[in-house]
């Protein structure tokens, strides 16, 4: 089954403290059927494709279910490095009061709210939390109470119930049904002037990439993750499968292409700067957000820029 993604957008504005300075934060509302997802993050991350996916697959699933009533999905990407994710779960408004402020509620009756801080969204998980949500409506409604959560620059108070519960469910086994629903193919959102680009679909957990113009069963790289995606044309394109390795692809060369490291990237929370650059070379622009040692010797925060040589594989600083 293959469907491409649709939603309704709106995007909102809201002021979180990182760890170097305050930052405007953007939070984006989708609405695919019978699910509102909201994803805040504080830049134009690959999280916010994934986030299209966790909601049309959400919508699938409730259809499998035939579970008509609204659902909120609440995903909070925590994009300044590493964390355990954390999971929530209850049955209202979509009430959170953040950092001391009572935010208007997304529901004018009581719905079932799925909420996730983490650095990267796992599409399974929020599946499962929202499986035993449908299941348990009784459960979670009798079971849930008001927490603080101040972790991962977060000053949150809503409802959930047991989040070591749910922390369970989410790392636990698929059912059937939601293996079925990652049976899917779902594509990644591009503009319409990026359509031939290489590019990417989700299917079994999984992210395939692809160019529109070999087809999709000329598959260029298989990865459990995405963490950036700079698609030059249809046969060039490079990947980030984490902050500090990459892939770059060209359908020109018939070898596999190879996992690449990347000096400095664990060091910044902002998208890369990618660009081609001359003499066969890709400039891969990184931001420092953190102070950093080498040796004795303390360096501070700028912009390291580094260039992959197409030819020989070698990542380099200049």
């Amino acid at each position: 089954m293959v469907v491409k993604l649709r939603a309704i957008l709106t995007l909102v504005f809201t002021w979180t403290m990182n760890v170097a300075v305050a930052h405007q934060d953007m939070a984006y509302l989708y609405q695919m059927g019978n699910v509102k997802l909201r994803i805040t993050t504080g830049f134009d991350y690959e999280e916010l494709q994934k986030s299209f996916i966790i909601g049309k697959l959400a919508e699938e699933l409730c259809k499998r279910y035939r579970y008509r009533e609204q659902v909120y999905i609440d995903l909070d990407h925590f994009y300044v490095g590493d964390c355990e994710p954390d999971y929530f779960l209850s049955f209202d408004s979509g009430v959170n009061i953040r950092y001391g402020t009572r935010e208007k509620a997304p529901f004018k009756k009581d719905v079932l709210v799925v909420r996730m801080v983490s650095r990267q969204f796992d599409v399974a998980a929020v599946l499962k939390l929202l499986e035993y949500g449908i299941k348990n409506i009784g459960t979670i409604k009798s079971g849930q109470s008001i927490i603080k959560y101040v972790q991962n620059y977060n000053n949150n108070v809503f409802n959930t119930i047991d989040t070591l519960v749910l922390k369970a469910i989410a790392t636990g086994m698929t059912s059937g049904v939601i293996d079925s629903v990652l049976g899917i193919k779902m594509y990644r959102e591009v503009p319409k002037k990026e359509q031939k680009n290489i590019t990417y679909y989700f299917q079994h957990n999984m992210y395939h990439l692809f160019s529109p113009a070999l087809g999709e069963d000329k598959l260029l790289l298989t990865t459990g993750n995405v963490y950036q995606l700079k698609s030059f044309s249809a046969g060039e394109a490079i990947v980030f499968n984490t902050d500090s390795s990459f892939y770059y692809i060209n359908t020109s060369d018939n070898n596999r292409p190879a996992e690449r490291w990347l000096k400095y990237g664990a060091l910044s929370y902002e998208p890369f700067r990618v660009e081609q650059a001359d003499a066969g070379e890709v400039k891969i622009s990184v931001q420092l957000s953190f102070r950093y040692y080498e040796g004795t010797n303390e360096k501070k925060h700028g912009e390291r820029n580094m260039y992959y040589n197409k030819s020989t594989g070698q990542v380099l600083e200049h």
